[in-house]
């Protein structure tokens, strides 16, 4: 990935699956990343996370595979 890129790797704990928490949590992280002028932040997520769903849902799309996991890009600015 470009080094003005970020990636990101976030975690949540089994109890708090579930309930909004993830999703208001990458909410605030993608607005913060856009107020800072960040071009897009990158992540990898493991075959059979069911967080995927919820990078699917924000606009993450899979730009490459190693191993297991697939790295996803969100775009957050346009590219100049």
């Amino acid at each position: 990935m470009a080094a003005d890129i970020p990636e990101l790797t976030i975690g949540m704990l089994p109890d708090h699956r579930g309930a909004g928490t993830g999703t208001a949590l990458m909410t605030a992280l993608l607005a913060l990343a856009r107020s800072h002028g960040l071009r897009a932040i990158s992540l990898s997520v493991e075959d059979g996370n069911r967080a995927r769903a919820l990078y699917d849902r924000l606009g993450f799309v899979k730009v490459g595979r190693n191993g297991g996991s697939d790295t996803l890009l969100v775009r957050l600015a346009p590219q100049s």
